[in-house]
């Protein structure tokens, strides 16, 4: 399940507990580099996410690939375009629905291959 933490991912927040998180759209980015020693055309990058309580958009830089996942299950994700020499951006884009402070968070789970090889 998605819902307890594994020896690959585990629940991110903005703050320490996650429960107590203000309503409002979170971006989560994570930042990789393709060497330029490498064949940028077998680069690709695999992943899967989930939020709380949805996830808006998923985007690689700037280019949006995905969205429209919840909490209660993982949604997949390839990216094989829009891939750069040098550094590359991941973002994720959660929103956390109400008006009072509730629980809210994002789980991501990646790979990359990049001349044949996992990253």
């Amino acid at each position: 399940s998605g819902r307890t933490p594994d020896s690959k991912s585990k629940w991110i927040t903005p703050n320490a507990d996650g429960v107590d998180v203000s309503g409002g759209t979170y971006v989560y980015e994570q930042t990789f580099k393709i060497d330029e020693r490498m064949e940028l055309y077998t680069a690709s990058v695999f992943g899967r996410f989930m939020g709380d309580d949805i996830v808006e958009r998923v985007e690689i830089n700037g280019v949006k690939i995905g969205g429209s996942a919840s909490f209660a299950q993982w949604s997949d994700f390839l990216i094989t375009e829009h891939l750069v020499v040098g550094e590359n951006t991941l973002r994720i884009a959660v929103k956390n629905a109400g008006d009072i402070a509730n629980p809210h968070g994002v789980r991501v789970e990646l790979s990359g291959w990049v001349d044949g090889k996992e990253y």
